[in-house]
């Protein structure tokens, strides 16, 4: 509505150039499944409200494996992205944690069984690739340069600040955070030091989140050394299972890869 072109004027003109969007689905029923108070039409709105304000990157957010979702209804929320004109679109497993409205009603909730939801994320993959979204990340797909540049430094294990109660960074090799609540942030409580980063295994984790993966040259240019072969051991042990995709001087995660991340890459590294 008129607010909204109002508030994204605003901070256009301040200087923001991107947006993000909580789509979650393009399908009616599954919206109402998971609270949302907005309907497709409301986001297509959105999407136009900012278009007009100058943005001319517009990221959206989609939600898999939720409560009645079925292949059709998730192609027609890719499809609606895409329609959209949006140029990034984050696409989430449905995950259920403590203290949400999800996590206490989780015994009534009929949600997709592990296989459904692995096939639900498949299909994601595949569609919004064949739509021209590259997948560069577990769970991110971008038009050809609109990856979001925040994202790629966390996943590089790159330096950054974060403010805010909670907040965590990594500066000069080392990672803290801010205190929980806003009283102690605001009374100027000092951040809690959780240790230093930024060494290859962390960076490894990190680095096979991305479609990337490593690489000798990104490895040598930080440590001074190639993958350590062990690791690529590892790595060609997994291939005929279709779970990393290696080449000369490195390798990655594939698509279904991706899924068993958690429990792939401490295979893969230690």
């Amino acid at each position: 509505g008129g607010g909204l072109s109002a508030f994204f004027r605003a901070v256009r003109a301040a200087g923001a150039n991107r947006v993000s969007l909580g789509l979650q689905s393009a399908d009616e029923e599954e919206l109402r499944l998971l609270g949302r108070r907005h309907t497709a039409a409301d986001a297509a709105r959105t999407v136009r409200d900012a278009r007009e304000a100058g943005f001319q990157n517009i990221s959206l957010d989609l939600m898999l494996a939720v409560q009645g979702q079925t292949p059709q209804s998730l192609k027609r929320s890719v499809e609606f992205c895409a329609g959209l004109g949006a140029e990034h679109v984050s696409a989430y497993l449905l995950q259920i944690e403590p203290r949400t409205v999800y996590w206490a009603r989780r015994k009534e909730l009929r949600l997709p069984g592990e296989d459904e939801a692995a096939r639900l994320y498949l299909l994601a993959c595949s569609e919004l690739e064949r739509r021209g979204y590259r997948q560069y990340e577990i769970s991110n797909f971008a038009r050809p340069g609109f990856e979001s540049r925040h994202n790629l430094n966390y996943w590089r294990c790159g330096e950054y600040l974060g403010l805010g109660p909670s907040a965590h960074s990594f500066l000069n090799g080392r990672r803290f955070h801010f205190p929980r609540g806003m009283a102690a942030f605001l009374n100027g409580e000092p951040p809690v030091q959780d240790g230093p980063g930024g060494g290859f295994e962390e960076y490894a984790m990190l680095k096979l989140r991305l479609a990337e993966g490593l690489s000798d040259a990104a490895c040598r240019a930080r440590f001074g050394r190639p993958v350590p072969e062990r690791v690529m051991r590892a790595a060609r042990r997994y291939e005929p299972h279709g779970l990393t995709s290696c080449r000369p001087g490195g390798f990655r995660l594939t698509p279904r890869g991706f899924l068993l991340s958690d429990a792939l890459t401490p295979e893969l590294l230690f």
